[in-house]
């Protein structure tokens, strides 16, 4: 049946065509030509996007396709065209101020020689005037009504429309093409184009090409599968028809359409991917946005939306590879992808992060991502620059941070591919099928669930993904993930082809009906259970088939992973797995969190790496550097980026010079010099350069023989950014004459890195560096900047004694004024060992570090608050750095710290808050953390609900592994030594946790973090040596009354299980069940409660004495019981049955207060 369809579709099929991926690579911001911009504002906003590194302006398009200059993106369409070329047409003067804003933004980017993707269209909209007059020739639903998605479309077979069209784009060319084609990198046709078309001329063309009319399919099953590949396709031919007509006005002239992300992640379908590559002529460029989040700004970004985001990108990567096409991707820098209306805003890191996995993923596939757009600059009610929703970033550090991540992007834009082992095949006449008996596009969201895939998202698992399986889609694979729901999506040529790959060595995972098919045409070895729903058949010497029950994304979703973690590690190729998403590919390794709460990462790296954690504002956190693995913890919307760091010359700098100011693609020469000190003038450095538009980066390795504050000096023209051990402590990248800059550092004795870049736009050109040991200033070196992000040289630098300020309305220090300034404070203090507690008191925002470790970070608007957090320092000194700026009103500035109670225990900070910020309520020294408020308080001072603890303390250990449990009701994080081991950050019952730590002899430090919302208020916290593990015999019983044989026998750690409606074991029941447990524990004198949670009932026996007598139906209920108990073992005994509905059993105890 798919055989004469499949034949149809690959007869289509245009050749390869001839692309480069060797550059220019591009990265840039779409951004609008509004009316009432003048000339020099636009070539203001352009110059500014240069100056910051962006290489590309993508003009923003006409939405909807009418002529409106007041409306939200007014662009070029055949509206705008037919209105500016009629003089009596009511909106003609519109029309004029929106071409006359297009020519202005041109000619803007022409004099900063900024290339263009430049617009004509949008969907395949007309204007009202043109629907008018040609009602007939509108894409109609199956019903024949108008189909209205963001407007009205033309017919792509209407003769009328094709006619229309080609006369528009012939004058498109006339009178923008070709008089700005020195900067026209693409023509962009249309944006979003979706859907399909029922009218009665996609309907002659369907007819005409099958044979009969789309209303005549009926519920042949051939006939639905050849009308939805013919809807699914629709717009490829769009796109195809649209770049042949502009080869044929001017074949020198590159073409794009710009698709819609949302649908293609999540369906993959409307338009079918993969032909937009293989059926479309060689002028013509895909290109897709690619958000985190393409939804709604109500909607937070999502595991299912990176994870259907990646397997999409790599998808896209491949096809490009395989048809050697460019490709383009928008990525996100706006309210848009960001979610910034809903409950859980992204940030800049999120932006910056989108840019940069998608430039590695797409390389990764071997594709050629040729440009990055990053959406939007200033489009207005969510532009950067024009939003009307509440942001939690700042507008120019969003800006900052995106263009520069746009110069990484390049750089891995022209990374290596790496190995593709696992193909994911998605049988489109599944797709098809819907499309076909639906009559609509709408239901595709019903496809596969890609979304699902999180194991091949998060674990780097380089992916093809294909909807027709061919001989050569099988070439060095080494996995086949089938997601076909039923045989009949298959071909017979299909299933030789499997079937083939399984004998050859190849491994396939497929729904248990598929896998059936599959199977019985061969013969197997061994039939090996995994788990109830998914067994394993290895075939002799060849092949492994994994039948599942459950659909075969489902069980590599992230519910899967305790369970069927060493399944994913063997058919995947993983070798670690991890929490969060990790990119690696030849030069770069990228990790990223969205998670509701930090995590930790354990990450092979190839390559000596140097690198940051950045922030979620965008901010190094933390620099990181090594070779062969990474450990590092991000916390939510945070991502780290590492690069390969060839090892840099000791005494002297190795100079990368390169043919741009943006330190983009590959350097034109390196060498090696002794010192920075060139004074160019208008000459050029060296051959391959001109004596412009140039840039250097210097690095090197210096020895200090004296440890102490140096102050480091810049004198350049222009631009120039110095780091020293990574930390950036000149920032003055801009064009400006020789001028001098400064930044202070302590250093240690020893050798330290230090790194200069220098950019030289026009004019003369200078780069000089030096250093010496600067005033050793007891107190803090304080930079005052006139600005409220420490960009630029400070206007002054003075020593504070301390930092200790209240300036009420006034300013600093002459040059500020008395608002919109920031400050940064360094210094090294002398400490003795122990635990201190740092303050920070500030109106406005406020960044603390000691060491070089985040500790208070604050950074936003606020009256004057206080922040604390606790370290434990070595004796000796310490770097403390703290940065401040002040908005608007009053400024307050005030850092001090103590030290805590030194003590085997912990010390309490109870906080009238759930997440631990200001000062604590009151503290107070506990020996244990054991504690049962039940509804009650902690303290005098704190209410029985919405509060929060921190616990810090050193116990004293033998060597050995050691279990670490914790008891709360609500959230719970543990750390051991600065490991994060427990982390169930969120509103629960009391519920157990619990982690393994291999520990040495000696003291360890350990912190625990609690908060309580409602309720019940339970935190408790204790450890057992796993050589002296008790466990308790659990006998399970199918029937509720503990009667007969047992079903199942097994020793259970701790009793403390919430099955839901589901059972303990396969071999229980969910419902009408008992369990019976016995064991030993040691226990020292003294008052013990012991407590009970379950549904239904449940009994409780302590050395043969009934203490919990509650055996009868109930829901989740909570009880206890008092016993005092002499030193040593004790015997326990619970028993407990399930009657119907949910199944609960919790117990466990600790000593009465």
């Amino acid at each position: 049946m798919l055989e004469h369809i499949l034949s149809l579709l690959r007869r289509k099929r245009q050749p390869a065509v001839t692309a480069t991926t060797a550059g220019p690579f591009y990265t840039g911001w779409a951004m609008e030509a509004y009316p009432e911009m003048s000339a020099s504002e636009m070539r203001a906003i352009v110059r500014r996007q240069k100056g910051q590194g962006c290489n590309v302006v993508w003009i923003g398009h006409n939405i909807p396709g009418v002529v409106d200059q007041h409306k939200v993106e007014p662009g070029l369409s055949y509206a705008v065209y037919r209105a500016y070329t009629d003089s009596s047409h009511p909106r003609h003067a519109q029309a004029q101020a929106m071409m006359q804003a297009q020519h202005r933004l041109l000619t803007a980017c022409r004099a900063e020689g900024m290339p263009v993707v430049f617009p004509v269209g949008y969907q395949i909209q007309m204007g009202e005037t043109w629907e008018q007059a040609h009602a007939g020739d509108l894409v109609t639903d199956y019903d024949g009504q108008p189909l209205d998605i963001g407007g009205h479309n033309a017919s792509l077979f209407s003769s009328a429309y094709q006619a229309n069209i080609r006369t528009y784009y012939r004058w498109a060319y006339q009178h923008f093409v070709a008089p700005y084609q020195d900067i026209i990198v693409m023509v962009n046709l249309s944006d979003e184009p979706q859907g399909g078309d029922y009218s009665v001329h996609a309907d002659g063309v369907f007819r005409q090409r099958y044979g009969y009319g789309m209303r005549k399919v009926g519920a042949d099953q051939e006939r639905l599968q050849a009308l939805g590949a013919f809807q699914a396709r629709y717009m490829v031919e769009y796109a195809s028809w649209s770049a042949n007509l502009w080869q044929a006005i001017a074949p020198e002239v590159r073409t794009t359409i710009s698709f819609c992300g949302h649908q293609a992640r999540y369906a993959h379908f409307m338009p079918e991917i993969e032909p937009l590559f293989s059926d479309t002529p060689a002028n013509f460029t895909v290109t897709f946005d690619a958000y985190p989040r393409d939804g709604f700004y109500t909607d937070p970004i999502t595991d299912s939306d990176i994870t259907s985001l990646f397997i999409l990108a790599r998808a896209l990567g491949r096809y490009s590879a395989r048809y050697n096409r460019p490709l383009w991707l928008w990525s996100t820098a706006n309210s848009w992808g960001l979610g910034q209306a809903s409950r859980d805003k992204a940030d800049v890191a999120d932006a910056a992060a989108n840019a940069l996995y998608l430039a590695q993923l797409v390389a990764q596939a071997g594709g050629h991502l040729e440009g990055i757009a990053f959406w939007n600059y200033n489009v207005k009610q969510q532009g950067l620059y024009n939003d009307t929703n509440p942001i939690v970033y700042n507008p120019d550090e969003m800006f900052d941070r995106v263009s520069g991540a746009g110069l990484w992007a390049r750089a891995a834009m022209a990374s290596g591919s790496e190995p593709v082992r696992v193909l994911i095949f998605a049988p489109a006449a599944h797709t098809y099928g819907i499309i076909g008996s639906t009559k609509t596009w709408r239901h595709v969201f019903s496809n596969y669930r890609l979304w699902d895939l999180n194991a091949l998202a998060r674990n780097d698992v380089n992916s093809d993904l294909t909807l027709h399986l061919t001989a050569d889609r099988l070439e060095g694979i080494a996995t086949v993930l089938l997601l076909a729901y039923s045989p009949r999506h298959l071909s017979d040529d299909e299933l030789s082809l499997l079937r083939a790959f399984l004998m050859g060595g190849g491994t396939v995972v497929a729904k248990r009906s598929v896998a059936g098919l599959l199977a019985s045409a061969l013969p197997y070895a061994q039939i090996v259970t995994v788990t109830p729903y998914l067994i394993r058949i290895t075939y002799s010497g060849r092949g492994v088939l994994y039948s599942s029950d459950h659909d075969v994304e489902r069980i590599f979703s992230d519910t899967y992973r305790g369970e069927l973690g060493g399944f994913w590690c063997e058919v995947l190729g993983i070798n670690r797995l991890h929490e969060g998403y990790v990119v690696a590919s030849q030069d770069h390794v990228l990790l990223y969190n969205v998670a509701g709460r930090p995590v930790a990462f354990d990450v092979e790296v190839p390559f000596a790496y140097r690198g940051s954690r950045v922030h979620r504002n965008g901010s190094p956190a933390a620099e990181l550097r090594g070779s062969s693995a990474l450990r590092t913890t991000l916390e939510h919307h945070e991502y780290a980026w590492l690069e390969r760091a060839e090892e840099p010359p000791h005494e002297s700098f190795r100079g990368e010079y390169y043919d741009n100011v943006s330190l983009s693609g590959s350097p034109a020469f390196v060498r090696d010099e002794a010192t920075i000190d060139f004074d160019w003038g208008q000459g050029s450095p060296g051959d391959g350069l001109g004596v412009d538009l140039f840039s250097v980066r210097w690095v090197g390795r210096w020895t200090f023989a004296q440890a102490g504050r140096y102050r480091f000096y810049t004198l350049t023209d222009d631009g120039v950014r110095l780091w020293v051990d990574g930390q950036l402590i000149i920032n003055d990248w801009h064009d400006h004459p020789a001028t001098e800059c400064r930044g202070d550092v302590l250093l240690s004795a020893g050798e330290h890195e230090i790194r200069m870049e220098y950019y030289e736009n026009r004019g003369f050109a200078v780069a000089r560096l030096w250093w010496e040991l600067g005033p050793q200033v007891e107190g803090f070196r304080g930079e005052y900047f006139d600005n409220a992000h420490l960009s630029g040289a400070p206007v002054f630098v003075r020593d504070d004694a301390a930092i200790d300020f209240d300036w009420g309305r006034g300013s600093p220090g002459a040059g500020l004024a008395a608002d919109r300034f920031s400050v940064r404070w360094t210094g090294r203090q002398p400490f003795e060992a122990g635990t201190y507690r740092f303050h920070t008191l500030t109106d406005d925002g406020v960044r603390l570090w000691v060491d070089g470790q985040l500790i208070i970070d604050d950074w936003h608007d606020h009256p004057a608050l206080e922040r604390t957090a606790g370290v434990m320092l070595a004796a000796g000194e310490h770097d403390i750095k703290v940065e401040y700026y002040e908005n608007g009103g009053f400024a307050v500035a005030k850092l001090w710290w103590e030290l805590g109670p030194q003590v085997e225990g912990f010390y309490g900070e109870y906080f009238n808050n759930t997440d631990l910020m200001g000062p604590p309520a009151f503290t107070r020294q506990e020996a244990i953390i054991d504690f049962d408020w039940g509804a009650g308080s902690p303290g005098v001072s704190l209410a029985a609900d919405r509060f929060s603890v921190r616990w810090t303390g050193k116990a004293t250990f033998a060597a050995a592994t050691y279990r670490f449990y914790t008891l709360t009701d609500d959230g719970v994080r543990l750390w051991v030594d600065g490991q994060l081991i427990v982390d169930d950050w969120h509103d629960r019952p009391a519920t157990h946790r619990s982690a393994d730590v291999a520990l040495s002899a000696g003291p360890h430090e350990i912190k625990m973090e609690y908060y309580e919302k409602t309720g019940l208020a339970l935190a408790k916290l204790w450890w057992v040596r796993q050589d002296r593990v008790e466990t308790f015999r659990g006998q399970y019983f199918n029937n509720p009354t503990l009667s007969g044989t047992a079903a199942l026998v097994r020793h259970d750690e701790v009793i403390d299980f919430d099955w839901g409606t589901g059972s303990p074991a396969p071999e229980i029941s969910s419902d009408q069940f008992s369990v019976r447990w016995t064991g030993k524990r040691s226990f020292e004198a003294g008052t013990y409660r012991f407590h009970a949670l379950t549904d239904d009932g449940v009994r409780v026996w302590v050395d043969g004495q009934l203490t919990i007598d509650q055996w009868h139906d109930h829901p989740p209920s909570h009880y206890q019981a008092k016993v005092s108990l002499s030193a040593g073992q004790h015997d326990i005994k619970v028993e407990y049955y399930e009657r119907g509905g949910g199944a609960v059993a919790r117990f466990w105890w600790g000593r009465a207060v």
